[in-house]
């Protein structure tokens, strides 16, 4: 009856009682149950480094005759507003540090620098030869990348590290229409995608019943079908097949028909594999399985299956004979069958440099005695297959490679014909020039090789702890060049007008060599592309940067168009994978982070330096509209698309949906697929005066 007169819960008396003086703890230490002292920040968060997390949110005090008029605010706050307001009391707590952190970087620029604060360098510019110029007083680029979705960590040269860039240079221009961020939508999933999710890999779906050879060979066509399908193999021509001495593999395929004894189970699982990679060749080329064993789609499954049962029954984890080739096969049919890599295939890499290791083939042959010449020489081969893709699986994740530079001593193998050697060698022969018209079937890997290799050095310093100064950066940068300039004249760099006569392997190769340098040159300049806009002694990261997106955004434009009715690639969809997919995306978030800056009030305070905008627009335009036609195959196409389309409605003032269902026309540029946007841009007030080609024609 009291309580229905007074109008009061008993539990909220009960409560306030319990409370009765308002009480303050920080986050952490509420959850800790630590003591805290209520400092700002308090003790326990300041001597265990975290001042920068400690926040306060007080009780929520339930209403009562002496509640301050503070907490009969809070009263009516749900816990997500707490939650809110304990965020933006951190967010200020970090833009005051920020503020004081600025002003003694300026206190710092204000006065002079010794000369025993001054590292020397004797790197020299290469646009203006002057000596290398010193970061002090200037803010050194983070060398840490950022989490995605909060689980999941990118090195800060990867696409999505500098889509966040992006993000916060554009968040004062934010509105409800245009937001340039990577919301995870449920539209970004793609229609192909959408009614299956992507699973894990064979591999690593649990226990294969057991089997034994006799078994397992049932499940294999029969000779002459699985003889074709072997063919269609090798006529993929894929430059890792090279791992392969062919006719080695030919005289022990049909040993294998005589006698299945004398192979072990990883021998099948190499011809599943190997019929899996022809299915998916025939399902590229729109041609028919040999032997009619069904859909192309069904047959690569169903020997993807097959190859990881016989790998698992096998024991894949010890070395021996083919475990590392056939490791390599079921990545590549794991990695392939989607458009958008998965994180388990670059856990499935991990495992085979960790088996080719344990192998002994990061160490030179000339280590081991009584190795035949031949055996050493397809190691070799093999070796540099694994670091190359072991390297550029990484990096597509954002993370270190498995294996650095200096724990392996394997030499390069040497550019011969699989005719030039065989079993019964005794002394290899010399190398072939790499000037011959005709290439070897290890050529490109060997080329490439010497790319990825500095490649791989970049990488390896611009996500160490610590900083590199810029003298190493362009040490780095001559290293590079070097290794472009030393590209035989037969895998150098031409567009497809002047490739006419030759074959579509050989035009991609190029391409895709092209595209290792390009790569390499935005991921060594990324760190100082911002400092280029502010001193024109690292104007060069700044041009080097856009000159190398503009290209690859140049090639993605070219090869889209090969791949119309009629193209060079209309009948061999070679280019298209997550690895080339993930270049283009670096390229694309390169140029916005260019735009952002110039949206911005001071963007156009460059040193006297300025690039127009216009031609910029027009790049990003073409590639919107290429990921617009794509986005049905790749989640990362649909997320590359609605960032392009934010990005060029917040530059241009138009609306450019984004939206997958309603993208028939807009935008004012409103460029129709096909018409050819300028990939050349001018640049006023550069060094020498002179114009910056950022690409070829």
């Amino acid at each position: 009856m009291a309580t229905e007169a007074t109008g009061t819960d008993p539990t909220d008396y009960e409560g306030s009682k319990k409370r009765s003086r308002v009480r303050y703890s920080c986050t952490i230490c509420r959850e800790k149950k630590r003591k805290c002292n209520r400092g700002d920040p308090c003790d326990q968060c300041e001597k265990r480094g975290l001042a920068s997390s400690c926040v306060i949110v007080p009780y929520l005090i339930r209403g009562g005759p002496g509640a301050s008029s503070e907490h009969a605010a809070l009263r009516h706050q749900t816990p997500q507003s707490a939650e809110m307001a304990a965020l933006q009391a951190k967010l200020h707590r970090l833009t005051e540090e920020l503020g004081q952190m600025r002003s003694r970087e300026v206190e710092m620029s204000r006065n002079p620098i010794s000369e025993s604060s001054a590292s020397s360098v004797s790197a020299k510019q290469p646009s203006s030869g002057t000596e290398t110029p010193s970061l002090m007083g200037i803010t050194e680029p983070t060398t840490a990348g950022p989490m995605v979705d909060r689980v999941r960590y990118v090195d800060a040269a990867n696409w999505e590290a500098i889509l966040d860039d992006i993000t916060r240079l554009t968040t004062h221009f934010k509105t409800k229409k245009y937001v340039v961020c990577d919301a995870e939508e449920p539209e970004d999933m793609p229609a192909s995608n959408a009614a299956s999710k992507p699973t894990v890999p064979f591999l690593f779906s649990g226990a294969f019943p057991t089997a034994n050879m006799t078994t397992l060979m049932a499940l294999l066509p029969p000779k002459n079908i699985t003889t074709r399908l072997i063919e269609r193999f090798f006529e993929g021509k894929e430059p890792a097949w090279c791992m392969f001495h062919v006719p080695t593999f030919w005289k022990e395929f049909h040993e294998f028909w005589e006698d299945q004894s004398q192979f072990s189970l990883t021998w099948l699982a190499l011809l599943f594999a190997m019929i899996n990679h022809a299915a998916f060749f025939c399902l590229r080329a729109d041609e028919a399985v040999p032997g009619d064993l069904g859909p192309a789609t069904y047959v690569a499954d169903t020997f993807r299956s097959h190859c990881a049962r016989c790998l698992a029954l096998d024991n894949y984890t010890t070395p021996g004979k083919y475990k590392v080739e056939t490791m390599m096969l079921y990545f590549g049919s794991e990695y392939l069958r989607l458009a958008d890599a998965q994180q388990s295939t670059a856990i499935l890499m991990s495992i085979i440099v960790r088996l080719a290791m344990h192998s002994g083939m990061h160490r030179d042959p000339s280590h081991f005695k009584g190795m035949s010449v031949f055996e050493g020489e397809m190691r070799k081969r093999l070796w540099t297959i694994v670091t190359e893709i072991d390297v550029l699986i990484a990096f597509q994740f954002g993370l270190p490679s498995n294996v650095q530079s200096q724990y392996f001593d394997t030499g390069l193998p040497r550019n011969l014909h699989d005719r030039d050697f065989d079993e019964a060698t005794v002394k290899l022969p010399p190398e072939r020039p790499m000037t011959e018209a005709e290439r070897t079937p290890v050529m490109y890997t060997i080329v490439k090789s010497r790319l990825v290799v500095v490649f791989s050095d970049i990488v390896s310093r611009m996500a160490s702890r610590s900083s590199p100064d810029y003298g190493e950066v362009l040490r780095l940068d001559e290293r590079l060049e070097r290794a472009h300039e030393e590209i035989p004249p037969v895998l150098r760099d031409r567009s497809f007008t002047l490739s006419v006569e030759d074959t579509v392997d050989l035009i991609m190769q190029r391409l895709w060599i092209e595209l290792m340098y390009l790569k390499a040159r935005i991921v060594l300049h990324r760190r100082y592309f911002t400092l280029g806009r502010k001193d024109i002694r690292f104007a060069h990261s700044r041009f080097a940067c856009i000159n190398a997106a503009t290209k690859i955004l140049e090639i993605q434009f070219n090869v889209n168009e090969e791949y119309k009715p009629g193209g060079r690639l209309s009948r061999e969809r070679w280019f298209v994978s997550s690895l080339s997919t993930h270049d283009f995306l670096l390229a694309d978030m390169m140029l916005c982070l260019e735009l952002s800056h110039l949206l911005r009030p001071e963007g156009h305070n460059t040193n006297g330096i300025h690039i127009d905008k216009e031609p910029l627009l027009s790049i990003l335009q073409a590639s919107r509209d290429i990921w617009k036609s794509n986005r049905k195959d790749s989640s990362e196409a649909v997320r590359a698309f609605k960032i392009l389309s934010r990005m060029l409605s917040l530059s241009t003032g138009d609306h450019y949906e984004s939206t997958p269902e309603t993208v028939s026309s807009d935008g004012v540029l409103g460029t129709d697929m096909g018409m050819r946007p300028s990939y050349q841009l001018a640049c006023s007030g550069c060094p020498h005066g002179r114009r910056v080609r950022v690409a070829l024609s």
